[in-house]
């Protein structure tokens, strides 16, 4: 696999660099060497939106044919991380039918029953479809470790997360915005969120309908659940029916939409590459 012509982009975090000339041949390089020890790390190959293949990298960067893929060829572009971003960008950079697109994912496919059932969550935090991180010792909390389940997996960590759809405040973009990032105001990301969305309640100011990402409410709220909003509101906290609407506070109570869609998760890797692009188990 040659990959010394190649675009790559990192949809993950790497460490700075602290001179701004890189040597790029070099770092490629270093790069693969790495890759040929990550005996997990997959690759998934893409053209035209269609998928073409999935191997272990360590085992395609050692042999020229896999499964009938010519493995010499080169790659317009490498995608370094098969999370939400890096799915973002298979999908859209693909769509040019004169490209190819090789992302690479540290974790597995997104194969696990428990990930497309909404409340299979709590047994992939942990599993080994997670980086298992943990925070310093916390002070306030009696010197614990709080966990920070990170996904390791197709889709990242939205594949193992709890599928709760919440883009922030728009004062936080706002910011983001006056510490010097141009084009990331409330005003600039609004209609990227409304592009990605397929809100199931329908179009609105604050909301898309019929982009790829499926968002609704619970179909079966928790009667505690519902209890718990109740009793919030006899104490005169407000209630919020939209925690995505930016025209108002997003303080008060109320139930959270969700990133769902007939009974099964919604994820990056599920709601951008069809049944056609989708990896195939018997290729792994």
């Amino acid at each position: 696999m040659n990959l010394m012509k190649t675009s790559f982009i990192s949809c993950c975090c790497l460490p700075t660099c602290k001179s701004s000339k890189v040597d790029r041949k070099g770092w490629k390089r270093a790069f693969l060497k790495v890759l040929k020890r990550k005996k997990s790390l997959r690759a998934y190959f893409w053209k035209d939106k269609q998928y073409i293949s999935t191997v272990p990298v360590a085992a395609s960067l050692e042999n020229d044919v896999h499964n009938g893929f010519d493995r010499s060829r080169e790659f317009d572009y490498v995608i370094v991380g098969g999370g939400a971003a890096g799915c973002v960008l298979a999908s859209r950079l693909s769509e040019d039918r004169s490209s190819t697109v090789l992302l690479l994912e540290a974790g597995k496919e997104d194969s696990n029953f428990y990930i497309h059932v909404p409340m299979g969550f709590p047994y992939l935090v942990g599993s080994d479809l997670d980086w298992k991180y943990q925070s310093a010792n916390e002070e306030k909390l009696f010197d614990r470790k709080v966990i920070w389940p990170r996904g390791k997996v197709l889709g990242g960590s939205h594949t193992i997360s709890v599928a709760l759809y919440l883009r922030g405040s728009a004062n936080d973009y706002r910011d983001w915005e006056k510490s010097g990032a141009t084009g990331w105001g409330p005003e600039d990301v609004l209609p990227y969120f409304l592009k990605a969305e397929n809100n199931l309640r329908g179009a609105s100011a604050y909301h898309g309908k019929g982009g790829p990402l499926k968002v609704s409410d619970l179909p079966s709220p928790n009667e505690m659940s519902q209890a718990f909003v109740i009793a919030g509101q006899t104490l005169d906290i407000p209630c919020n029916k939209d925690f995505n609407d930016w025209s108002h506070s997003q303080e008060g109570i109320g139930f959270f939409q969700v990133t769902q869609a007939d009974g099964k998760r919604v994820s990056p890797a599920t709601c951008l590459f069809t049944s056609s692009s989708r990896p195939k188990k018997s290729l792994c």
